[in-house]
């Protein structure tokens, strides 16, 4: 499928449970190709002036056939590539079933290792998201969930992202190249639930005028 330049691209991401797996990667991902503008599920497309070259948008939870293949149909309309995590063999064969049928471009993030593991251990999975009914982890949590916002405000927010955002932020890093803001970023959001935005200090380039207005007491210098 060849997508002009000029046009927007769309990346779906599909899911029976959070898609948060899913979400992580793609925004891991997309790092290496930050030229690009891109809308991360019709939030803020960052600072630039320039429309959004790049939509993503999330499908969570779902759970039958009639809603997988409405979001199937509509990929193919909007010419978009899914990325999925489907743990549940019925909707997965069925979306992998879909995507060859109407020629979409797709990528199952977690088929593939749990069968190299399914293998490896010589065990059965379940076919069940995380935190259902019948399996033996508790339900997920308000603080699981808390976590995950915050790691996806914090990837946005890496490296002087922007910095409209920065009154948002729980926790505000300053430092210069090398000092290990996002690592500790990353460290504070998924160990603590708290959104955190890192600003590199940069010789002779003031720091944005955003960083001026939020309460000192959240910003921390390294």
């Amino acid at each position: 499928m060849n997508i002009p330049r000029d046009r927007t691209r769309y990346i779906y991401i599909v899911s029976d449970s959070t898609g948060f797996t899913a979400s992580h990667a793609l925004t891991s991902v997309m790092a290496q190709f930050d030229s690009l503008v891109v809308d991360w599920n019709g939030q803020d497309a960052g600072d630039s002036a320039k429309p959004p070259e790049v939509r993503t948008q999330m499908f969570s939870n779902v759970k039958d056939w009639g809603r997988l293949d409405r979001i199937a149909q509509l990929a193919a309309r909007m010419e978009a590539f899914i990325m999925f995590t489907l743990v549940n063999p019925q909707l997965h064969r069925r979306l992998v079933r879909q995507c060859e049928a109407l020629r979409i471009p797709f990528q199952d993030l977690l088929g593939p290792l749990v069968r190299r593991l399914s293998d490896f251990l010589q065990a059965s999975p379940t076919g069940l998201p995380r935190g259902a009914m019948g399996t033996k982890r508790k339900p997920l949590s308000d603080k699981y969930f808390k976590r995950v916002e915050a790691v996806e405000f914090t990837i946005k927010q890496d490296d002087g992202a922007l910095a409209r955002n920065l009154d948002k932020a729980d926790v505000v890093l300053l430092g210069v190249s090398r000092s290990s803001k996002t690592p500790l970023s990353m460290y504070l959001a998924q160990q603590f639930g708290y959104k955190v935005a890192n600003v590199p200090l940069v010789l002779n380039i003031p720091p944005p005028p955003e960083i001026f207005k939020v309460d000192p007491r959240r910003v921390f210098g390294l």
